[in-house]
């Protein structure tokens, strides 16, 4: 979430007219250490990366100090994370935030993975029965990236921001305490801007360290209906590096426009840093029917297979613009989806790639019908 922070400040100070932040994690290949020196004769010891990080023994000895919550409380939220977490995926809640990953394979052959596979949920409750306040989220590999730009910027380049920055703060406890920390960032954050917990429609605290969500929902006496709706770090996997741009990246997807949410993370050391964003709210009066952009190319079998889908589940309930990504005027687009095509957007948002995803733009269809019936503005 830093980074976020660092990015923003460098736009809005117009040192830059765009950046990227964001961070990526691969805890599957964190290596053993072995000392450098004085191995002359005798037997040594290996460390594991992942238990020696860096992190001094004095923070690691600190747990969250938790009043008032119990381990039924702990394993009741870890519980309820999982089942957040499966009907959201199943709903097609996280499609629109995830990109597929393209893994190169020895016979040549490239495998797509788009989806974590979910483990039986059985097994999960067996495991679930001795969890505490002490206790991480199993560990995960991946990456979370967000752009920021003015809004200058976005006109010039013809694309809709999901949302903006409202403000964000930090905070630190004396006492490395990480449960109450997050607490006070927020507390600050939110009367720096005037806000209150009852603006803010959607929470994501992350709960790499499961004291905190539950601590912060107690002292802000937030609905705990309103944090984590689609589950958390308990659930989803904890890639460390990438946790505060998933937690944004998941707000900016999740929120309805015009609604405000604030994403949270605190670290082993009592620091922690809270964000606010607004989902952004467009009038899109004039397209009653969705405007769908195609970034495709010439003898292009995916391509055709997608249009041939959009026939069959759509027709006549939306226009499409083909752009050649070949053509001269288009390399911008060349470099940019090269080896993703069939690119899909929707209304001048990304919608999918490499195939249709048909559950996913049967929704945006359908809640594009349902606001125009009410005459509310959509994004």
């Amino acid at each position: 979430m830093k980074t976020i922070m660092f990015a923003a400040q460098a736009v809005r100070l117009r040192l830059a007219d765009a950046a990227i932040a964001g961070g990526m994690e691969s805890l599957s290949n964190v290596p053993y250490y072995m000392p450098r020196t004085h191995l002359h004769l005798g037997d040594f010891t290996m460390q594991d990366g992942l238990v020696s990080d860096g992190v001094p023994e004095e923070f690691k000895n600190k747990f969250p100090k938790t009043p008032g919550v119990t381990k039924e409380d702990f394993i009741n939220y870890a519980k309820e994370s999982y089942m957040r977490m499966r009907k959201a995926s199943r709903a097609g809640l996280f499609d629109l935030e995830l990109v597929p990953l393209r893994i190169m394979q020895h016979s040549r052959i490239p495998l797509m993975v788009t989806e974590d596979e979910e483990r039986p949920l059985l097994s999960i409750m067996d495991e679930l029965t001795n969890y505490n306040e002490k206790m991480s989220p199993m560990m995960g590999d991946g990456a979370s990236a967000l752009v920021l730009t003015t809004n200058e910027r976005a006109m010039e380049w013809n694309i809709k921001p999901l949302a903006r920055i409202i403000a964000y703060n930090e905070s630190k406890t004396d006492d490395c305490d990480v449960s109450t920390a997050p607490t006070l960032a927020i507390k600050r954050l939110l009367h720096h801007t005037n806000y209150t917990v009852n603006d803010v429609s959607l929470w994501e605290l992350d709960d790499s360290i499961s004291a905190v969500p539950l601590t912060v929902i107690k002292e802000l006496e937030l609905n705990p209906e309103k944090v984590n709706a689609h589950g958390g770090a308990v659930s989803l996997g904890n890639p460390i590096a990438m946790s505060g741009a998933r937690l944004v990246t998941h707000l900016a997807h999740a929120l309805d426009p015009g609604q405000i949410g604030c994403a949270a993370i605190t670290n082993e050391t009592g620091n922690a840093s809270a964000l606010l964003i607004e989902k952004i709210s467009y009038n899109e009066e004039e397209n009653k029917i969705p405007h769908l952009t195609l970034y495709t190319k010439d003898n292009c079998a995916l391509c055709d297979e997608l249009i041939n889908e959009m026939e069959i589940y759509f027709d006549g309930q939306y226009t499409i613009e083909k752009v050649d990504i070949t053509k001269k005027e288009n390399v911008r687009f060349l470099r940019l989806y090269r080896n993703d095509i069939p690119v899909l957007f929707f209304n001048g948002q990304f919608l999918c790639m490499h195939k249709l995803n048909v559950n996913l733009l049967g929704r945006k269809m359908e809640k594009l019908r349902m606001k125009n019936t009410d005459g509310t503005n959509i994004q």
